[in-house]
């Protein structure tokens, strides 16, 4: 089974008062979203923590193929580039968000993931609503919040 998931990180100011959120397709459908706020933050760190967020969110309903859909550029072009792999070689030397890179590593290590780039904010609903959940939470002290999506059925 492979899972989908839409992700994206906002930040009110940068650094600021941030928010993430993801939307997952699981079973028969329907999808799960979930979000929440962190202060003093940064973009990067929102779409990183989204990220890692919904592949734990995946490994806890046991997938193992995951694709995930980013507009974030820092985190495609990091994980597609094979940049990771050169920072950790380097022991991050003079990088930042050491410690997401780190649990995002441990995670795309135990995983099947692809990471899929769309251009945010532009034609493509799902993105534009994990948009606007992260935007919205941001600057809040919204608590990580989950909720279910039922796919609604035809009557024929």
């Amino acid at each position: 089974m492979n899972a989908v998931i839409y992700t994206d990180g906002s930040c009110k100011s940068n650094p600021g008062n941030g928010g993430w959120a993801f939307l997952m397709s699981i079973a028969n459908g329907n999808m799960l979203l979930s979000y929440g706020a962190v202060e003093n933050t940064t973009n990067n760190r929102m779409e990183m923590t989204a990220v890692i967020n919904g592949l734990l969110k995946a490994q806890s309903l046991g997938y193992k193929d995951v694709t995930i859909i980013t507009d974030s550029k820092y985190v495609e072009n990091t994980i597609n580039n094979g940049w990771l792999d050169k920072w950790i070689d380097s022991s991050f030397a003079g990088k930042k968000n050491i410690d997401l890179w780190v649990r995002l590593y441990g995670l795309l290590c135990s995983m099947n993931v692809k990471i899929k780039w769309t251009k945010g904010h532009h034609e493509d609903p799902y993105n534009m609503l994990v948009d606007h959940y992260a935007s919205t939470v941001a600057g809040t002290n919204m608590a990580i919040t989950e909720s279910l999506i039922k796919r609604e059925y035809e009557k024929k």
